[in-house]
């Protein structure tokens, strides 16, 4: 591994020796392949390396985070969801604070409801909940793709919004991060379907037909309602969804009882959808970059 990762501290030579020979790290079952392929492989050293970085981010947020995260990263080899979480949480973390220019502080109580982070510029706080879209190495399963959408990790997107809320205070400002580790990645389609509802050509029939007009509208699957979830300000996709070669969008809700001003999180693309159907507004990308046409 790389000496300047940050990560060494975590993870000594001993330690990847002992995972590429196959032998346990923690008590319990066995670290998951994967894992072990993101900590020893050289072909994911980018992967560790931005991770380690992350991580001496992390150590520098307070007394007990070098612990904490050690202690979870360490626990988590076992499980290639768990490990992707804390290796979210960390990314994310870091990305905000040092391209984003975010204070930011761990939420650290342990009853109610408990976002991942506090965030905060120009006098806005923000909580912030990590979500992992984790998917398998080779990617869904050839019937659950219909109609050129990946139906599973929609699902999936769904799910892990309704996870996120539950952690969300509803008098807060709230940015839930969806951290994108799927292969194939999310696209920006399959992450508006699943927050607002998938696409479909309307055509007026009857007897007045002939005068009505075609209307693309958005079914009720979405997760993002005027009733429903209204305490996300903002749904922020760190990975392969982003427009262009940002790493990271966000797309605002206009339902949220509290929203996030757009200022705040310049110059990363985003997207403001207005509550009326079908209007839109691109922030730092071209609309067409979000392939919503």
């Amino acid at each position: 591994m790389d000496e300047a990762s940050g990560l060494e501290s975590v993870f000594t030579d001993s330690d990847l020796a002992r995972l590429r020979e196959g032998k346990r790290l923690v008590s319990g079952a066995q670290a998951d392949p994967e894992v072990v392929y993101l900590l020893t492989d050289n072909r994911e050293a980018r992967f560790r390396s931005a991770l380690g970085e992350a991580y001496g981010w992390a150590v520098g947020l307070d007394s007990d985070a070098e612990h904490d995260y050690g202690k979870r990263l360490r626990g988590e080899v076992r499980s290639r969801r768990g490990f992707l979480q804390v290796a979210g949480e960390l990314m994310v973390g870091r990305f905000l604070t040092a391209q984003l220019s975010f204070a930011c502080q761990r939420i650290r109580t342990h009853t109610g409801r408990r976002a991942d982070f506090l965030i905060a510029k120009g006098g806005h706080n923000i909580t912030v909940e990590v979500k992992t879209a984790v998917g398998g190495i080779e990617g869904p399963p050839l019937n659950a793709v219909v109609g050129g959408l990946d139906v599973e990790a929609a699902k999936a997107v769904r799910g892990l919004v309704k996870a996120a809320v539950r952690q969300l205070h509803p008098e807060c400002h709230n940015l839930v991060a969806l951290v994108n580790w799927r292969r194939p990645p999310l696209s920006c389609d399959l992450v508006l379907d699943a927050l607002f509802g998938r696409i479909y050509l309307a055509i007026p029939v009857g007897l007045n037909a002939s005068a009505a007009v075609p209307s693309v509208r958005r079914d009720s699957s979405g997760k993002l309602k005027r009733r429903l979830n209204t305490r996300v300000g903002v749904v922020g996709v760190f990975g392969g969804a982003q427009p262009g070669n940002a790493g990271a969008c966000f797309i605002h809700n206009p339902y949220a009882t509290l929203s996030v001003s757009p200022e705040l999180l310049d110059p990363c693309p985003q997207l403001v959808v207005s509550a009326q159907p079908g209007v839109l507004e691109s922030r730092n990308a071209r609309i067409e970059d979000w392939h919503t046409a």
